[in-house]
């Protein structure tokens, strides 16, 4: 069986509350039929017919992850009452979810590593992870431009290679927050500035001033967080890298 971890969070504004549920886990590919009671009916038929199965496995992984996170939220498992399919830009939307119609999820996958996370439709998060890997800095280079984006080594990383994952996994949590990936010019994810506290990195984005970014390194991956700007103080961005750490073990 798989090792995971959950966390709930309650963010608060003046007028109203939010939950979130955090999901996070360490998958083994031995467990296939298991997750595969997670799929709905339209679901398997979907998954069946993928041809590759890397992308069986990263379709049945992401699927399992959302519906186990749901069904936290709601407070009950019915996993093949509802679905997931995917949005124009490849966001995932919940269908059929009729007790809880208002539901938003990110979802992200590196390897067997995966994690999501279910909110309010009222706010909007995104969550990416992604190995630490020798090519990064040439792989923004090109797919991100990042001269353009004009961010010098301001904060301090173990090494470079670190520091372009971390400004990757910034610009791939933000693109899923506005639900549209890396469809549109990449030049709107600019970044305006990072600053290091303690072993959190934190983001400023120059287009999107009402959302924050947390950015955290485990092992040979970093995760990045982004969250309305309001609610800065209000997700434990450690107690999350804690999950990701205890999972990893």
């Amino acid at each position: 069986m798989e090792k995971k971890d959950i966390l709930e969070i309650l963010l608060e504004d003046n007028k109203n509350k939010y939950k979130l549920i955090v999901f996070v886990a360490l998958f083994e590919n031995k467990n296939t039929e298991y997750y595969k009671q997670y799929l709905s009916n339209r679901e398997y038929k979907y998954y069946d017919s993928l041809e590759y199965p890397k992308r069986k496995n990263t379709y049945l992984i992401s699927r399992y992850m959302a519906k186990k996170a749901i069904g936290y939220y709601v407070g009950k498992d019915f996993p093949r009452e509802f679905f997931i399919i995917n949005g124009f830009f490849g966001q995932p939307i919940i269908k059929e979810l009729t007790t809880h119609n208002n539901l938003q999820i990110s979802i992200t996958h590196c390897e067997n590593i995966g994690a999501c996370i279910v909110y309010d439709e009222s706010i909007l998060i995104g969550i990416d992870i992604e190995r630490i890997r020798k090519d990064s800095k040439s792989i923004i280079e090109y797919c991100s431009e990042i001269n353009k984006i004009g961010l010098s080594r301001t904060i301090d990383c173990k090494e470079e290679n670190e520091f372009y994952t971390i400004i990757w996994t910034l610009m791939e949590a933000i693109s899923k927050v506005i639900k549209t990936g890396f469809t549109v010019d990449m030049g709107i994810f600019e970044i305006k500035n990072i600053e290091k506290l303690n072993n959190t990195y934190i983001c400023y984005y120059k287009n999107f001033p009402h959302f924050i970014g947390k950015s955290f390194v485990f092992d040979k991956y970093v995760v990045s967080i982004v969250y309305p700007k309001k609610f800065k103080d209000s997700i434990d961005i450690n107690l999350i890298q804690r999950m990701f750490q205890s999972t990893f073990k």
